[in-house]
């Protein structure tokens, strides 16, 4: 009588393979998913930031803080806001930053520039979006070309537009 043979077990390298495979797959989607949740979110925290950046020289002018209009500057680099009062005095300027990936851009303000400055008492402005829905400028991400429009209004009413 012939003896069976004993039984081998385990995973051939072929089901390791593919095994290893389907896992690199599913890592690799997940990491794609996540960053680009991560660009969404970071551009809608930007605008949020930028519009309260710009909600501050909106209560500054209406406080008559110093007795002076306020206003900010998108800088023409598209990387920076600048908080002033009329006077540009340099101990009055506050500055907001956005990150590398981010820029300002297709800026459409009344009068032309760059710059939104807020009456005093009143908080409205001159220098409102001219484009449709009274956007004034966008906030982009040029890695993404993900876009928030920053829409300002004559009566001086800031809204983020996703």
């Amino acid at each position: 009588m012939k003896k069976n043979a004993p039984l081998k077990r385990g995973f051939t390298l072929i089901e390791v393979i593919i095994v290893v495979s389907v896992i690199g797959l599913l890592s690799i989607s997940a990491a794609s998913g996540y960053l680009n949740y991560q660009k969404s979110t970071e551009i809608k925290e930007n605008s949020g930031q930028v519009a309260a950046f710009m909600r501050e020289a909106q209560s500054n002018a209406t406080s008559q803080k110093l007795n002076k209009k306020w206003g900010v500057n998108l800088n023409n680099d598209g990387l920076q806001m600048t908080l002033f009062d009329d006077s540009m005095a340099g101990e009055n300027k506050r500055y907001y930053n956005l990150p590398k990936q981010l820029k300002f851009d297709s800026v459409s303000i009344n009068g032309g520039g760059n710059d939104i400055i807020f009456d005093k008492m009143t908080g409205e402005t001159s220098n409102y979006g001219t484009a449709a829905n009274n956007i004034a400028f966008k906030i982009i991400n040029i890695l993404s070309n993900e876009s928030v429009s920053i829409s300002i209004a004559g009566s001086g009413k800031i809204e983020v537009l996703e």
